[in-house]
């Protein structure tokens, strides 16, 4: 029988390098609609390289904005070990 407590069962484990992580992130909720212009989602992307991409749009899905640069390669690594390890069984 199902753990009714979990809410997910993972029973994959991940093994390899990451190139790149990704995450969205969505603050639209029930009620009452927001504005078109208004910030609903964000994309953040960043590459085992260092580059990062940040992109803020709104909810008609238009970029408010745009950001790329360059993290230290060595924080690149850091943080890449750290998303394999935390994910790795």
């Amino acid at each position: 029988m199902a753990d009714m407590n979990k809410i997910h069962d993972y029973s994959f484990e991940f093994t390899g390098k990451l190139k790149k992580i990704y995450i969205e992130s969505n603050n639209v909720c029930f009620g009452p609609c927001p504005e078109s212009d208004t910030e609903t989602e964000q994309h953040l992307t960043i590459t085992s390289d260092g580059k990062v991409e940040l992109t803020r749009q709104s909810f008609s899905d238009e970029i408010i904005e745009k950001t790329e640069f360059l993290i230290d390669k060595d924080e690149a690594e850091t943080l890449f070990n750290t998303f394999e390890d935390r994910n790795s069984y």
